[in-house]
This record gives structure tokens, C-alpha cells and sequence, in this order.
């Protein structure tokens, strides 16, 4: 969709969600039958996260989780919008503004940024990485930041990774710079630059 702000897929990639400028998440099946609304927001989504089970999207009026991905109300509220959000097998982790949180969790913020999370991934060694506005990435493990890159140019703007692809990078990362560098993190140091 030509007006997608973010892109998210089903892990079993039978479907394909993506958060609209106008407000809308929208869910395609790979089947190739027509697209269903799931929610709207009032602006643009801001991020989406997905799993088998649930999925759950923030605009500026704030979270909405549905579990399961096709009911018809939210199972989650929340009044705050996120810039980041990720599944994990502790539950859904938000980044609100420098902090972390375990949504359904007590409400322990997890510091270590300096500006706001930006983006969250998972890799291979890391069951949760966080990107910053400050131009960090931290590994996460049990709430505590154990892995730092820093030395980026500008702010992250976006984290990939594949835990199930052999030998390729542990992680990609892009920043507001217009920058794409691959990481072996944290077997290697820095990576050479992606072409543009």
C-alpha cells in the first residue's frame, strides 16, 4: 500500500499488517483476499507489532492490542502513543519516550537512553534490542541494559533483524542519516556501510 507508514508481518507470514498515514491498520492474507480494517486511529500509526496470537498498533491517541489479531474489539487500551513496540516471550515491550516498558507488567521502566526509543528488534543473541534517538543500540536482558553499539552518525531510525538466518548479521541498522550498516553483534565490531 502506497500510504503505509509501517509494515509488519505474521510470523507464519500468512498475513501482512500495515498502519496507514490516515489512521487505519489494515490486514492482508497472503491467500490474496481483500483487506479488512482491524482499527483506526486518529493520525497516522506510529508503529505495529505482531504475533500469532495478537496484534497491537499506537497512533497519537495511544495503544490498541487485539488478541486475537481478528477480533472485533481491543483486548488493550492504553492512552499513551509509543514510537516502538515488539513482542517478546515476556509480553508486548513499548518504547515510551527514554524508556522501556512491559505492558500487563508492574510498571518498572527499563533506562538507558538519553533521547527517545526509536525502534525495537530481536536477534540471535539478543532476545531484545532497543535503537535511540540518541544514536544508540542496547541489548536488553531481564529489564537491564548488557549490550551497547554507539557511534552513529544521527539517531536510529529502524532495526532488522532475522534470528533464523544463518550466518548473515545479527543485526541491520538504519539511522536518520540515511545509513544501513550490517552488525555481526556482538561476535564483531562495526560493519562496513551498506550501499545506498
Amino acid at each position: 500500500p502506497s500510504d503505509a507508514v509501517v509494515l509488519a508481518a505474521s510470523p507464519d507470514q500468512t498475513t501482512l499488517y500495515a498502519g496507514l498515514r490516515n489512521g487505519e491498520v489494515r490486514q492482508w492474507p497472503r491467500d490474496g483476499r481483500d483487506s479488512r480494517v482491524v482499527t483506526r486511529h486518529d493520525s497516522a500509526v506510529r508503529s505495529l507489532a505482531v504475533t500469532d496470537t495478537a496484534i497491537a498498533s499506537s497512533g497519537r491517541d495511544g495503544v490498541r492490542v487485539f488478541a486475537p489479531p481478528d477480533a472485533k474489539e481491543p483486548s488493550l487500551k492504553l492512552d499513551r502513543p509509543v514510537g516502538a513496540m515488539r513482542w517478546t516471550a515476556e509480553g508486548l515491550v513499548v518504547g515510551l519516550e527514554r524508556q522501556l516498558f512491559l505492558v500487563n507488567a508492574k510498571a518498572d521502566g527499563w533506562s538507558g537512553h538519553l533521547d527517545d526509543v526509536t525502534a525495537l528488534a530481536s536477534t540471535r543473541s539478543w532476545p531484545l534490542v532497543s535503537g535511540s534517538a540518541d544514536g544508540t543500540v542496547r541489548a536488553w536482558s531481564q529489564g537491564r541494559p548488557v549490550g551497547r553499539l554507539s557511534g552513529f552518525a544521527s539517531g536510529i531510525a529502524a532495526l532488522a533483524a532475522d534470528p533464523r538466518w544463518p550466518g548473515g548479521p545479527e543485526l541491520f541498522v538504519a539511522t536518520g542519516g540515511r545509513t544501513l550498516e550490517a552488525w555481526h553483534w556482538p561476535a564483531d565490531g562495526r560493519a562496513p556501510v551498506l550501499p545506498q
